[in-house]
């Protein structure tokens, strides 16, 4: 009886130590660190599906055999379809539309930022509204009011670090036919494909001087 009893804790105990030992691993391995605060899982389907379509590519660009580019080339297809389908029931659970960004602007522009948001998100895509409200009318070279908002702008982490790729413009496509003080415009940009699949530590929308944007 006590054997059996000195068994049965030996064979409890290995097991709580294995589960201790596996726990660990298994924690490390899963997509939970992947979880960012503002995009969920969004980025980390494009950040890895965005990994095995540019070795696929990669692969068939240097493959010498026609057959072998050739399946190369529709497993990427397949790659592409499984992301959509991936990112399609990620955003339906969980709609990422109209969710306010933070954002720091600059200072000493014609206009202020009223709101950062989410105006579209889709398989490859994260299309931002930057709600503006025009504080001083400006002049271009020839004299004409100035009717364009352009903000350049990048993402940072949560320590305040830029997010390398990620330095992009948004502009409003819809032109008022007058501009004065008040007049609300909207811009829109977006990060697409490497853009958009490095934003794992997103934490804040920041606004660059467009000297920054082309110095990237």
């Amino acid at each position: 009886m006590n054997r059996l009893t000195v068994s049965s804790r030996f064979k409890f105990v290995s097991l709580f130590s294995l589960v201790i030992l596996v726990f660990p691993i298994v924690c490390c391995t899963g997509e939970s660190g992947s979880n960012n605060q503002f995009l969920g899982k969004f980025q980390a389907i494009e950040q890895k599906y965005g990994k095995l379509i540019e070795a696929k590519n990669e692969d068939a660009k240097n493959s010498t055999d026609m057959n072998e580019a050739f399946q190369l080339n529709q497993e990427v297809q397949q790659l592409r379809e499984e992301r959509k389908v991936k990112v399609e029931e990620f955003l339906k659970q969980n709609p990422l539309k109209g969710k306010i960004l933070p954002f720091q602007p600059l200072p000493g522009t014609h206009y202020s930022v009223d709101k950062v948001e989410i105006n579209l998100a889709s398989p490859g895509n994260l299309n931002l509204k930057f709600s503006t409200t025009i504080n001083k009318v400006v002049k271009d070279k020839y004299g004409s009011v100035t009717r364009r908002v352009t903000i350049y702008f990048k993402a940072v982490d949560a320590a305040g670090n830029e997010i390398p790729n990620t330095k992009t413009v948004a502009l409003n496509t819809a032109m008022p036919r007058k501009v004065e003080v008040g007049t609300k415009i909207e811009s829109y940009g977006s990060w697409t494909g490497s853009k958009l699949a490095a934003l794992s530590d997103f934490a804040k929308v920041v606004e660059i001087t467009q000297e920054e944007y082309k110095a990237k």
